[in-house]
């Protein structure tokens, strides 16, 4: 039996959201290669050990505004995983005939192919494959390198066999998907992803694909446009299987609102299991979807906080990105949510195409007059996402650049420092919310 170490490298970034942390894709591939009699282990390392790190030169523009905090930036630039060494010493205890790297964002790609060079010297006569979401919107930036024998493209479903055959040594260079996975080849997987005194989290998806066409979304480039759902007697199986206590399951999904009844279903039969599990949707939910008697279901099935996506408030600019807007729904969802006092985050986008620093002004004013926090994100792209399909620019700027947390102006329509002035706004803003 061959065994597969799969790593999730370590990554650096102001900040990280452990309870998020489940890699669920690097989880969906260990599960396959385990049914196809291969002994696998995964090491999600930014999941360990956090230290301060040197701020990158790409982000010296940065350096003022980290100085000068006045309480409201960030302080400092952390490594979220082991350093290199003690990843090699974790991996080298398994003894695995191949490596498989996961890569979750295209913002990470530096620190995963400095990692790439590191393993690829240490352990010379292993293979080295990579795999995920920030591999699969640009394979040559990463198959050029020469690091890797084999790049894996979207998803495990689709391209398990070529992926068996790269592991014998029989595929080298790009393996692509010619077809989206089908809804019965859907795996489902759940991670326990932290604990608390309180709670034990757990992150998990229930459907893949987005027949969306937002402009600012990358969701379609690995997981297709063809909405679909995960088997509930998959599901079952695998939640009778775990002792939820004290637990709250978060939900990645982006578009689990376009199956109501389906996501009623599944939380009734969760709570059938275990009584006291709570649900959040840390990734955002269409609030276009939430009808008053809707949420009083999710409510009394145990969601204990909603967040929302909107994209923006501004509808020229919605309109431009191919996002519908509703805004009395969003103001009545909210205010509903406070009579329930149920905790609600609505997230924007800070410098899309079109943006400026008057109309995210005019948002987070907006937004201040209502029961919820802000969640104020600013707009990095993604490889192959409109307005960025020529990916030569990837190759030309650092993918550093492409981290919501370096502020870069992508669009031109909102400067370093406007972005920066508004997510202080934003947090300020919070905070004064949570004072009362």
């Amino acid at each position: 039996m061959k065994k597969v170490a799969i790593v999730v490298p370590p990554i650096t970034d102001f900040y990280y959201t452990p309870h998020r942390g489940a890699f669920l894709g690097a989880r969906y591939v260990k599960n396959f290669l385990e049914k196809n009699d291969f002994e696998c282990r995964l090491f999600d390392f930014p999941n360990k050990k956090q230290k301060k790190t040197k701020l990158p030169e790409e982000l010296g523009y940065l350096k003022p505004y980290i100085e000068k905090n006045d309480g409201l930036f960030f302080k400092e630039y952390k490594r979220f995983g082991y350093s290199f060494e003690k990843c090699k010493k974790e991996i080298e205890g398994f003894s695995p005939d191949r490596i498989i790297l996961s890569l979750f964002a295209f913002a990470y790609s530096k620190e995963f192919l400095d990692f790439a060079r590191f393993l690829k010297k240490e352990f010379p006569k292993i293979p080295l494959f990579a795999g995920g979401s920030g591999i699969s919107c640009f394979p040559e930036y990463f198959e050029k390198t020469g690091l890797i024998n084999t790049v894996f493209c979207g998803e495990i479903e689709a391209i398990g066999e070529d992926v068996l055959k790269a592991l014998k040594g029989e595929i080298e260079g790009i393996v692509k998907p010619s077809r989206f996975t089908e809804e019965n080849e859907l795996d489902f997987i759940i991670a326990h992803t932290l604990s608390t005194k309180r709670k034990n989290y757990y992150s998990t998806l229930l459907s893949r694909g987005c027949p969306k066409n937002c402009a600012f979304c990358s969701n379609f480039i690995v997981q297709g446009k063809k909405f679909r759902t995960v088997p509930i007697t998959k599901i079952e199986r695998t939640i009778k299987q775990l002792t939820l206590k004290n637990a709250n399951i978060n939900f990645e999904d982006d578009n689990i609102l376009l199956a109501k009844d389906y996501l009623l279903e599944v939380l009734k039969m969760i709570k059938k299991v275990e009584p006291d599990t709570t649900f959040s949707f840390e990734n955002g939910i269409d609030y276009i979807f939430l009808e008053p008697g809707f949420i009083e279901q999710l409510v009394n099935l145990g969601v204990k906080q909603f967040n929302l996506s909107i994209g923006h408030i501004d509808k020229g600019i919605l309109e431009k990105n191919k996002r519908p807007a509703h805004i009395e729904k969003l103001i009545e969802t909210v205010k509903l949510l406070e009579k329930k006092n149920i905790p609600c985050i609505v997230y924007f986008i800070a410098g899309l195409k079109d943006d400026s620093f008057q109309k995210t002004i005019g948002t987070m004013k907006f937004l201040e007059k209502l029961p919820c926090l802000i969640g104020i994100s600013p707009f990095y792209p993604v490889p192959g996402i409109a307005g960025f399909e020529n990916k030569k620019i990837f190759e030309e700027k650092s993918p550093i650049l492409t981290k919501g947390s370096s502020f870069y102006p992508w669009n031109n329509s909102l400067t370093t420092k406007e972005l920066i002035e508004a997510f202080k706004i934003a947090r300020k803003i919070n905070l004064s919310k949570r004072k009362h």
